[in-house]
Formats: C-alpha cells, sequence, structure tokens
C-alpha cells in the first residue's frame, strides 16, 4: 500500500504550485513565436491555450523604473540542447520583439490574469556558450498590461466590505459589526452566548475589548459558534392520561386526545406518543425544537436560550413509561457552549462579564475567498475587485483594472 507525503511535504508541494512564475514570448522573423516559461514543467496559458516550454531562464542587470517596468535586462537562455544557437545561427535577434509576463500557477483560467514586466525588443545576441545563450533586452513598447506600483504580493490590499472590496456590492455590509458584554473569557478569549454566527465567521477581523474604561484592540484568531444544549425524551410505552412532563417554562399534560395547548395524545405505543410530543412541542414552544431521534427517542434543543445558558432549560418528566436524560434540565446529550472568539495576542488583563466589545468581520484576503461564498469572505464572486496583484495586474483606476 503506498503511504501518503508527510505534511510538509505535502505543504512544500503546494507552495510551489502557487509561487510565481514568468512567461517569455519572443517573435523571430523566420522562425515565428518562441514561448518559454522559467519553470521546471510545461505551462499552458491560459487554461487551453498556448504552452510555454520548460526551460532555464536567467535574468541579470536588471534597470527598472519606478512602477516596475524593465527598462533594460540581461537574459539567458539554456542552451545545452543547442536550440537557441541554432535559431540565432538561422536568423538575427536584433530588433525582434520580447515580452515577459508574471502570472501565478494556481491562477491560469483567464488570459487577463497576468503582471507584465517587459515588452520590448532584443539587440544582437551577446553570446553563446555550450550551457547559455545571452542577448540584451530593451524596453521598447508600451506595457499591454502595466506593471505594478505596490510591492507584488499574495494577499489582497482591500480591507474587507470598504468601498473597493465591495465595489459590485457582494459584501452583506449589513452583518460586519457586533457588540455586547463578554459573559466570560481569558487573556486570549472572549466568550458571548449573544454571537450566533457560524464558525469561523468573525475569522480575519478585529475585536476590540473594554475594560474598566481601557481599550484594547486585537485580531481575530479564531471563532467558534455557539452549540446548542440538547437533551432527550425516550418512551418505553405510552402514559397514562394527566401524568405531565415539563419542557422550559410549558408543563405539558397527556390526554387521550389533544384538544388545547399544553396537552399531549398518548397514543396507541411508544412510537405514536414521540411523533405526538414533537407535534405538541413544535406548536407549543418556540424557545426549542422537538424532533424525531434514534428510536422511541425525541431530541430538544435550546433555541433561543444560546450556548451556556441552554444548560438551565428545564427539562423534567412525571410520567409513566417515560425518561429523559440530565439532571432536570437540557445538556445531558449535548452541553450547551458559548461562542468564543480568540486574539492573535494575549490581553495583558483577562476577559470577564464587565468587559464590552465590538468585533469587525474581516477575510482571509486571498484569491480563495475572494471567487467563493466563504463565513469570512465575501457572499459571492467577488474576484474582479481582487487586488493582491497576483492574478490581476493593471495599475490604475479600479474601474480600468476591473473592466481592462
Amino acid at each position: 500500500m503506498p503511504k501518503g507525503l508527510d505534511a510538509n511535504v505535502l505543504a512544500q508541494t503546494d507552495a510551489v504550485q502557487s509561487r510565481p512564475v514568468l512567461l517569455f514570448t519572443i517573435t523571430l522573423a523566420e522562425s515565428g513565436t518562441l514561448r518559454y516559461a522559467a519553470s521546471q514543467l510545461n505551462i499552458t496559458f491560459p487554461t487551453g491555450g498556448n504552452v510555454y516550454t520548460a526551460k532555464a531562464i536567467q535574468l541579470s542587470n536588471i534597470v527598472r523604473r519606478a512602477e516596475g517596468q524593465i527598462v533594460r535586462a540581461m537574459i539567458q537562455f539554456d542552451n545545452v540542447a543547442k536550440d537557441m544557437s541554432g535559431y540565432a545561427a538561422a536568423e538575427s535577434f536584433d530588433g525582434q520583439a520580447i515580452s515577459v509576463k508574471r502570472i501565478w500557477r494556481d491562477a491560469v483560467g483567464s488570459a487577463a490574469y497576468y503582471n507584465e514586466i517587459l515588452n520590448g525588443y532584443m539587440e544582437e545576441v551577446t553570446s553563446i556558450g555550450r550551457e547559455w545563450m545571452e542577448v540584451k533586452v530593451i524596453e521598447g513598447k508600451s506595457l499591454q498590461r502595466q506593471a505594478l506600483t505596490p510591492i507584488y504580493q499574495k494577499l489582497c490590499n482591500h480591507r474587507f466590505g470598504d468601498s473597493q472590496c465591495n465595489a459590485d456590492s457582494l459584501a452583506n455590509l449589513t452583518v460586519l459589526t457586533a457588540s455586547g458584554t463578554a459573559d466570560s473569557g481569558s487573556a486570549t478569549t472572549l466568550a458571548d452566548n449573544a454571537l450566533t454566527q457560524a464558525a469561523d465567521y468573525w475569522n480575519y477581523g478585529q475585536i476590540e475589548i473594554i475594560k474598566s474604561g481601557a481599550k484594547y484592540r486585537r485580531k481575530v484568531k479564531d471563532f467558534v459558534a455557539n452549540i446548542a444544549a440538547q437533551g432527550t425524551i425516550t418512551m418505553a410505552g405510552v402514559a397514562i392520561a394527566n401524568e405531565t412532563f415539563v419542557i422550559d417554562t410549558q408543563t405539558f399534560t397527556w390526554k387521550a386526545a389533544r384538544g388545547i395547548a399544553g396537552e399531549v395524545t398518548i397514543g396507541a405505543n411508544a412510537a405514536a406518543a414521540v411523533t405526538n410530543i414533537v407535534t405538541a412541542v413544535t406548536a407549543d414552544l418556540a424557545t426549542v425544537t422537538a424532533v424525531d431521534g434514534a428510536g422511541d427517542t425525541v431530541v430538544i434543543t435550546a433555541v433561543t436560550a444560546k450556548g451556556t445558558a441552554g444548560n438551565s432549560v428545564v427539562l423534567t418528566e412525571a410520567s409513566t413509561n417515560m425518561t429523559v436524560n440530565g439532571s432536570g434540565t437540557l445538556g445531558a446529550t449535548t452541553a450547551g457552549v458559548d461562542a468564543v472568539i480568540t486574539f492573535d495576542v494575549a490581553l495583558p488583563v483577562a476577559v470577564d462579564n464587565t468587559c464590552t466589545y465590538e468585533t469587525w468581520k474581516g477575510c482571509s484576503q486571498t484569491w480563495d475567498s475572494c471567487q467563493a461564498a466563504n463565513a469570512w469572505g465575501p457572499s459571492g464572486d467577488n474576484k474582479a475587485n481582487f487586488l493582491g496583484f497576483v492574478h490581476i495586474g493593471k495599475t490604475m483606476g479600479l474601474r480600468d483594472w476591473r473592466t481592462g
């Protein structure tokens, strides 16, 4: 049986696959267009498009403009196979066009996903050896897609929900913040059962905590959602008329036939009793839910009382053939747990129930979260607004690079 790769090896492999690579396009009068990738593997760009042949290529003596465009440079092409010397022997490179584009290996789906760093001309070949052919290049044509003024990086420069990130209105700005008073916490966590969002919702965001008048601002490292308290009712048969059981604030009474709120039809057997409990609880209580469980059981889940507060919701019985788990409250099937925000850096004080807070939603600022619906990213395909300069490399106004 083959062994799986070590996690560290997989991480390094993924890192290699997400690194940028340079694509070289050379146009010769007689030989036509040559396409090379400074890579160990051939690259097709865009998907289904031109194939760039893997070749060892080195750039040296580079002179750039402030915005990153190459003004002149020396390029060395691998000549071990004598292919480049063959082209040089057949025709002149002087004055022939060359362009260099930077792409990202994990974003080749569109011909627009590149950053052009050179669009110019070659001079005559400087030298040819057994290993390398060297040629000098100079800028010439205007770049089809301009080089970048900011430092080339993978993460987006926009903050989630700002006017540029949300240019297409895909982020729901009404749910970007939450505030309240902590239930408990520590130097690195804040717990509050009022936070009802899904797990990871506040990840990559920020939180400001106030204790004794002092403010502490941190990044959100992780958000764990509330866990609702649950308890289980088990029926071994049928109950007797006028016996009772209690869920939350409602006392239920067994009757031959349900007539008013708070009554439950006894039924012919345990299975029927389970169905009738679910019917009665669903009709009479909005604070909990009731669903059929495994066998002849009913699972009661706290709804209004969030997190640990659900562990105080009453669940008792005084009925024949009926049992409930726990010690008179929900929480025995599943214990209620408060939502917890974890900070990136510990506070100098511990969070407690005197602390107030406000938290702001964030996103991972990566290409993946920009093009897919994530709890911590845009609510739809937002990639046209991505400004990480990894896949879309045009430095002009927002309107220009989104539509250019």
